[in-house]
């Protein structure tokens, strides 16, 4: 049984080790969208052997910080058992938990006792990243392939070494590669940065005490948020939105959504949505729980609650060879 003090100390010595991570980014990557549009969040997430969870984030964007728990999960399901201490790993395929192509995502898996236990991350929005138009935004996509590079989990670095083939396969699908190796610096150096500062929390307290403080913390957010949820009224709540078009000439794209509350128990079904349609606006499941746990965020007591959150499936391996939209 860990001590509630100690738990509490090591909740908030995570979040500020986040926190110095999203300054890292901040003031050394190159492109504005770090340093003045901030589209990048940084977080820590834990592993125990079978699920992965958020447990720490600097102030970020709900959307990446959240389906960043799927990328890390993928990066578990690639590598498994051929994961070392100096790896980083980096995706931004939105079937392996990303977003959409311009979020990319960058891991390092911090070691105790031999096992990868914990996950500094940095999601961000990339400026360039190859495609046929500049930017990645292409409205006349019609297949994931017409949008922009597709990256799976991949190691950057392999034992603390660079792989720089891969760096430069990258750059070279990016049309401004200088600024594109500037920004993946500062992911790198904020990865490592935290991994740092973990191991020194390893050293002060311990790792079993670092892990018990961890599974106090999400233990506790379960039974606040469960204790939130039990007070509202039970039954099935539904509500709706529509897109007006896709940009390839579909109109009314509907999301319908019903929530099912019983007890402490919530649940979101979104069936009746629209079907997948041509255009690029089609949402991965990543993307879409993460606007479910905003949506549960924003209605929440803030600050009482810790964002310790699992998602409730693992992310597909990939597309079909032969997909058709």
């Amino acid at each position: 049984m860990i001590d509630r003090i100690t738990a509490l100390v090591i909740k908030d010595s995570l979040e500020a080790i986040s926190e110095e991570m999203s300054k890292t980014v901040e003031r050394t990557a190159v492109h504005p969208l770090f340093n003045e549009v901030h589209d990048y969040s940084t977080g820590v997430f834990f592993y125990d052997g079978s699920d992965v969870r958020l447990v720490a984030r600097a102030t970020a964007i709900p959307v990446h910080i959240f389906a960043s728990i799927l990328s890390v999960e993928a990066l578990m399901e690639s590598f498994q058992d051929d994961l070392h201490e100096g790896d980083i790993v980096m995706l931004n395929d939105p079937y392996y938990g990303g977003t959409h192509h311009a979020d990319w995502t960058v891991m390092k898996p911090v070691f105790f006792d031999g096992k990868p236990v914990l996950f500094p991350s940095v999601r961000a929005h990339m400026a360039d990243f190859g495609g046929p138009v500049a930017g990645g935004y292409n409205p006349e996509a019609k297949d994931i392939w017409q949008e922009a590079l597709r990256i799976p989990p991949i190691k950057l670095f392999e034992k603390g070494v660079l792989r720089q083939d891969v760096l430069d396969w990258i750059l070279a699908n990016s049309r401004i590669p200088n600024v594109l190796r500037g920004d993946l610096a500062a992911m790198f150096g904020a990865c490592n940065l935290a991994e740092q500062r973990v191991h020194a929390l390893f050293a002060k307290y311990g790792g079993d005490v670092v892990n018990e403080s961890i599974e106090y913390t999400l233990d506790y957010a379960e039974k606040r948020f469960r204790a939130e949820v039990a007070k509202w009224p039970d039954g099935e709540y539904r509500g709706s939105a529509t897109l007006d078009h896709d940009s390839l000439g579909n109109y009314d794209v509907e999301v319908k959504t019903t929530v099912t509350i019983k007890g402490s128990d919530l649940s979101v079904d979104l069936s009746g949505s629209s079907p997948e349609t041509p255009g690029f606006v089609n949402s991965p499941f990543g993307n879409t729980a993460s606007w479910v746990y905003t949506a549960l965020c924003s209605v929440l007591p803030g600050g009482l609650i810790p964002p310790c959150v699992r998602c409730c499936r693992k992310p597909p391996q990939s597309p079909p060879a032969c997909f058709e939209p």
